[in-house]
């Protein structure tokens, strides 16, 4: 009878120890904002230390574009996958007439998402959709000032510059960064004049064209790749979007 009550305090004992073992993963979510005014930023961590980090430009749209509420879901994806992502706000407001002001803002709010998160010695990938698109190539070009040296560049379906958007030199460029560049089959809204436009900058800085791909998502079936489909969490959204920023994070760590 002593050594059965042994054997089941044994039991019990490695029972505990099991469901310890067995505790449920960390709940990932959006985090902030942090900081004020344009130059806020939220976060969204992984579960362990980070593999990469992403910076995710927003559009020009709603009254929530600049939050993270559109993309939230693409957001939580990237840290599932091991990615810190920074989701800098860069205006106070939608809107068209300060465009020389949102590169600088955007900036400050990286650099501020960053110090959060431990300044991460990982790869560097940014993203930016729409507006977000040339934004992205601009900060990669800008990125060495806050400390930041970004391996690669997603621009989704970007938008064209504004005439009172000053301009800026690509040639600052890192060489060996890869930059891709989506079009839409069915945007309406931007079209491929944003994606032409910044292959010009591109080419006028000197950028080495085999780093520079044009990706152009087709619709098929249920999914039609119109301009605000990338706000979507769809089978055929995840694999255009989500699936072509995976390979590109995956191939600069």
């Amino acid at each position: 009878m002593r050594r059965a009550a042994a054997t089941l305090a044994l039991l019990a004992l490695a029972g505990c120890g099991g469901a310890k073992h067995a505790a449920p993963a960390p709940q990932l979510h959006v985090e902030g904002p942090y900081g004020t005014g344009a130059d806020q930023v939220w976060l969204v961590r992984p579960a362990g230390p980070p593999r990469s980090v992403v910076v995710f430009l927003h559009g020009l749209g709603d009254e929530v574009e600049d939050t993270p509420v559109n993309h939230e879901r693409w957001l939580l994806h990237l840290a599932e996958r091991g990615s810190a992502v920074v989701y800098p706000r860069y205006e106070a407001a939608p809107t068209i007439d300060n465009q020389g002001e949102v590169a600088k803002h955007a900036l400050r709010g990286v650099a501020l998402g960053l110090e959060t998160l431990g300044l991460p010695r990982v790869p560097a990938v940014l993203i930016g959709y729409s507006r977000g698109g040339p934004l992205a190539v601009d900060l990669a070009a800008l990125a060495r000032v806050i400390g930041l040296e970004p391996r690669g560049v997603l621009s989704v379906f970007p938008g064209r510059r504004y005439p009172n958007e000053p301009p800026l030199d690509l040639r600052s460029l890192d060489p060996t960064e890869k930059i891709w560049i989506m079009v839409g089959d069915r945007d309406k809204v931007v079209g491929e004049y944003g994606a032409r436009e910044l292959l010009d900058r591109l080419a006028k800085a000197g950028f080495p064209k085999q780093q520079v791909r044009l990706l152009k998502v087709v619709s098929r079936g249920d999914f039609a790749a119109t301009h605000l489909s990338v706000l979507s969490d769809s089978p055929g959204a995840q694999a255009a979007y989500w699936g072509t920023a995976d390979s590109l994070i995956a191939g600069v760590r």
